[in-house]
């Protein structure tokens, strides 16, 4: 889903978060949270995946869950690759901090971060005072949460 300035706003505001997923790679047990896409699912059912684009700057969104394409069971070859590499993760941080304090609270406002070129590269969301920055830099999306502002 391609997504222009001005766009994301009125697809949230009023939307109640009920659960939050963050993409983050796995290596040898070892979890890079530090950047990973970010998957809010709305009371409604809708899920929107937020992650960085394939041009390394712009935001990526769809409106569906990630699906793990390493998923179990795996063929000989996938095992051996992900025990030599690594694979992103899905991991439920609904009940986690700070994410636990955006489960049942309504997104009030979306912000977006535009690039020169006017392309949306990252998103600030006001969800019941809390504020959620995400933004695609250098390949990777950053996701930072300020609680109780």
């Amino acid at each position: 889903m391609s997504i222009r300035a001005g766009e994301l706003g009125p697809l949230l505001v009023g939307r109640i978060v009920t659960a939050l997923r963050r993409i983050h790679y796995v290596f040898e047990e070892a979890v890079d949270a530090e950047e990973g896409a970010i998957e809010f699912t709305f009371e409604d059912g809708d899920v929107f995946l937020f992650d960085s684009g394939s041009d390394g700057s712009e935001l990526r969104v769809q409106r569906e869950r990630w699906v793990d394409p390493f998923e179990s069971p795996l063929p000989p070859e996938n095992v051996e690759y992900v025990a030599e590499y690594g694979k992103y993760t899905a991991f439920d941080v609904s009940s986690s901090t700070p994410y636990a304090g955006l489960i049942g609270a309504s997104i009030d406002a979306v912000d977006e971060i535009l690039l020169p070129d006017s392309r949306v590269s990252g998103l600030v969301v006001t969800v019941g005072g809390s504020v959620v920055r995400f933004e695609t830099l250098a390949d990777e999306l950053r996701v930072q949460i300020t609680s109780g502002v």
